[in-house]
């Protein structure tokens, strides 16, 4: 008998999932608990129209990840920050603060983790940065640190 899972069950499937099932398996445990229903032609239908849209959807996002990435690689990124002596900040440029800017400036959020770098920043100057988005999507980039100067 072939049921529609509604949620992950062990060694059987995960949520969504058509799966091949024993009939007292099925009328006995899985649609009295509501894990399963029958898979009626109409159920993998909408399914199949489901699973499409799915699919489409995360073609678009990838597309748009890469359209964001093309625009963004190479570019680099501006902080103005306090220095003491030297080349030395009184604070420190995180990852958090980059992702922060990156996520204003290129409309779509970005985080923290996803920035890879020696972080903090504790120096003014050029550094390289690694930018991972979702679905192995990645681009380079620069933080550059200038000297805040107050008016």
């Amino acid at each position: 008998m072939q049921v529609l899972l509604l949620e992950d069950i062990a060694k059987l499937g995960g949520a969504g999932d058509i799966v091949e099932t024993s009939e007292g398996y099925a009328r006995n445990f899985l649609f009295p608990q509501g894990k399963a229903a029958l898979a009626t032609k109409q159920v993998k239908t909408r399914k199949d129209v489901k699973d499409a849209a799915a699919k489409k959807k995360a073609e678009e996002e990838l597309m748009a990840q890469q359209a964001l990435a093309s625009k963004m690689e190479n570019t680099e990124l501006t902080m103005t920050e306090k220095v003491k002596e030297g080349e030395a900040l009184y604070g420190s440029v995180t990852a958090k603060e980059v992702a922060k800017l990156l996520s204003n400036q290129a409309g779509m959020p970005i985080a923290p983790k996803n920035i890879i770098g020696n972080f903090p920043i504790k120096t003014l100057g050029t550094h390289p940065i690694t930018v991972q988005l979702q679905l192995g999507v990645e681009f380079q980039m620069s933080v550059v640190v200038l000297e805040y100067e107050e008016a």
